[in-house]
Parts: structure tokens; C-alpha cells; sequence
């Protein structure tokens, strides 16, 4: 049996945030993640703000630096476009950016367990059940684990019903891009996908992560990942 004073559910950047965070002001802090390797699958473009990166000193994952913003609006062949001539956001190597938050987290104290899956919990008695029989029993828990939502399901504390964002991305190649300071959205309905959106994110001159996202309403019991 485990114990410890803060137990945070999944290593995403959420998750390893929160645990840095609570090991930075002393809490006895322990992270379980379900898959093998920290930063696997990728469910995410890795576009995040300039702020992130200089707060939690991040410089090393950053791929590309964006300094201009440009939304389109397709069906009105409308547009509108922004340079901040500064940097705002960037795309980020999501790996790096992830073992560089967790050497962050592991440096103030806390333990991060992989491959592990809650598989039981039991809060009104402070415990949470791991795949290997592991018990861990904590003060503070923390679903960080995105759309599955482990704990807050096996609490009963999910709704019926709720809207899920879900999207598709790829990373291009060979791909002529006019200007890597500027990432794109697109919106749409017809030309790119009801209540959503697309986005083109420059990786240098010669590379783009190309995607479109939507929503889709979900009862509670049905899986999506």
C-alpha cells in the first residue's frame, strides 16, 4: 500500500502541473499513468502560449514561434489577420514538453508510476485501486486523465450527457508554407465541418501539422477512448 497526501490521475499536461505545483509546496505527491511512456499517444496539436513556455521554463520543446494570427472564414471568403510582432504561442515537440514537466515534477519530490490503471476507487474512504492490486490512499485526488475521466466516472459524479470536442490532425511534410510566423484557423460549415473549425500550424518553411476539430454530444456510457 501506498500513501501520500496529493494523488493526481494521469501525466498530461494537466496532471504533471497540478503535481508540480502541490510537491512545490511540500505535499507527499504521487502521479499514476495508465499508459507505458509518458507523452504517448499523442491526443493533442501541441500549440500552447508564450506564456506557458517562459513560466514553466519550457524553451527547449518549442518547434516553431508564431507571431502573426490569421482566422478565415471560408463561406463569407472573409478574413481577418493579426501580427503582435512579438511571440504569442508556439508549437511544441509534445514529448519533450512533457518529460520536461515531468523532471520538473519528480525534481520537487513527487513519484509519477506508469502503467498504471485505476481499475477501483473508493474515495469516502481516501483509496484508490490499481490493475497490479495496488492500493494508494490519499487526502487530495486529482482526475487529471482528460476525457476518460477514471475517477469522476467511478465516482458517479459524470453527467448523462455532456458535449465532447474530438478532432483529426496530421503532420505534413514537403509542404510549401508562405509564412511559419503565422498559424491559421478556418472556419466553416460547409467548406470545413459543422460546429468546429480547422487550423494550419506551421513547423518551419517545409513542414505543417494540419487538422479540423468538431463536437459531438455523448451519453455517460458511451466509450470514446
Amino acid at each position: 500500500m501506498l500513501k501520500c497526501d496529493v494523488l493526481v490521475v494521469g501525466a498530461g499536461p494537466a496532471g504533471l502541473a497540478c503535481s508540480i505545483i502541490t510537491a512545490k509546496h511540500g505535499l507527499n505527491t504521487i502521479i499514476v499513468e495508465k499508459n507505458k511512456e509518458i507523452g504517448y499517444p499523442v491526443k493533442t496539436s501541441a500549440l500552447t502560449w508564450s506564456d506557458v513556455i517562459k513560466e514553466w521554463k519550457l524553451k527547449r520543446s518549442v518547434v516553431q514561434w508564431y507571431t502573426n494570427f490569421e482566422i478565415a472564414s471560408l463561406h463569407s471568403k472573409m478574413k481577418a489577420s493579426i501580427n503582435f510582432k512579438r511571440r504569442i504561442a508556439c508549437t511544441v515537440n509534445f514529448h519533450k514538453f512533457l518529460k520536461q514537466l515531468a523532471l520538473q515534477s519528480i525534481r520537487f519530490g513527487s513519484k509519477i508510476i506508469l502503467n498504471a490503471k485505476v481499475v477501483d476507487s473508493k474515495l469516502e474512504k481516501n483509496k484508490v485501486y490499481l490493475k497490479d492490486k495496488k492500493m494508494i490512499t490519499a487526502k487530495i485526488f486529482i482526475d487529471a486523465s482528460g476525457p476518460s475521466a477514471v475517477l469522476a466516472r467511478k465516482e458517479n459524479l459524470f453527467p448523462k450527457k455532456y458535449e465532447l470536442g474530438i478532432g483529426i490532425e496530421r503532420e505534413y511534410y514537403n509542404v510549401k508554407v508562405k509564412s511559419p510566423t503565422t498559424f491559421k484557423i478556418f472556419v466553416g460549415e460547409k467548406e470545413i465541418i459543422p460546429e468546429g473549425y480547422g487550423w494550419f500550424f506551421p513547423l518551419g518553411k517545409e513542414a505543417a501539422r494540419i487538422g479540423i476539430a468538431t463536437s459531438i454530444k455523448v451519453g455517460k456510457k458511451q466509450k470514446i477512448f
